[in-house]
């Protein structure tokens, strides 16, 4: 860095030499700074052919968490981070990424997801990683594959579950989703909501939702949200206080009955 004397004030760039002012230090100059490539160099130059390609498939990413984030979206508006979208998209690319039959630029996100492995991904994908699951619920349950079904034995609700400060009541509820990755479609059904007092006697609680109609594989979710009792009504409390998790990946199994159920 270099310093100039002048009687007037000059800032910018004149030739190859750009004039700033640092806060608190002497009027500087130094060799201008290189413009960025155009976007025809871009287009035309090879070495940035792998740039391309990663932003094709990441661009895919993108769209396809677009319904992955459509799945639960009633619970997700209900609890989640600002950077749920974000992992959203790096979940997608992750399985995008594991179909090896295609090259980069090309590959398929319903190609990754025909490695067993792959299956493995979406687990524990929180809506909330200010709240996960297993920070908020301290009790044994289970989670029944064929009947869709969530069973939880609640002896002490106050310490059963993690509460924020200003909690009176929580809220319980599961959901199971059907995604469709290759056309981006996707059906939910959802359980009833159960609400318990934090001050209630012991239970043992039973969540089911009906099972979707399609075939592809089954994600299970579970949500946990708070609300403070005021004069007249329960009260929500921020989202940011709520949990939502994907607790369960896998294989469709035929039930009958089906109601409470969103298709897209």
């Amino acid at each position: 860095m270099a310093t100039y004397q002048s009687k007037f004030r000059i800032k910018g760039t004149l030739d190859n030499m750009e004039f700033y002012h640092p806060s608190g230090a002497k009027p500087s100059v130094r060799a201008a700074s290189k413009k960025g490539i155009t976007k025809a160099q871009f287009a035309s130059n090879p070495v940035f052919d792998e740039i391309k390609k990663h932003n094709t498939d990441f661009g895919q990413a993108v769209k396809k968490a677009r319904s992955f984030r459509m799945l639960v979206k009633p619970l997700f508006d209900r609890a989640k981070d600002l950077g749920f979208a974000g992992r959203a998209n790096a979940l997608l690319y992750d399985i995008i990424a594991s179909d090896t039959e295609n090259e980069r630029g090309k590959k398929r996100a319903e190609i990754g997801w025909q490695n067993p492995e792959v299956h493995k991904f979406p687990l524990g994908f929180e809506g909330n990683t200010t709240r996960p699951l297993k920070k908020v619920v301290h009790t044994k349950f289970k989670w029944d594959i064929k009947t869709h079904t969530l069973e939880m034995e609640i002896n002490h609700p106050e310490t059963d579950f993690d509460w924020p400060e200003k909690a009176t009541h929580l809220h319980l509820a599961i959901a199971v989703s059907d995604w469709n990755l290759a056309a981006g479609s996707w059906e939910t059904c959802y359980s009833e909501e159960i609400t318990i007092e934090k001050t209630e006697k012991p239970q043992k609680i039973t969540l089911t939702a009906e099972s979707p109609e399609s075939q592809n594989w089954v994600f299970g979710w579970i949500f946990i949200g708070f609300s403070e009792k005021t004069r007249r009504a329960l009260k929500p409390l921020k989202r940011s206080y709520n949990t939502l998790s994907l607790y369960k990946v896998y294989p469709k199994t035929k039930t009958k009955d089906y109601s409470l159920r969103t298709i897209h």
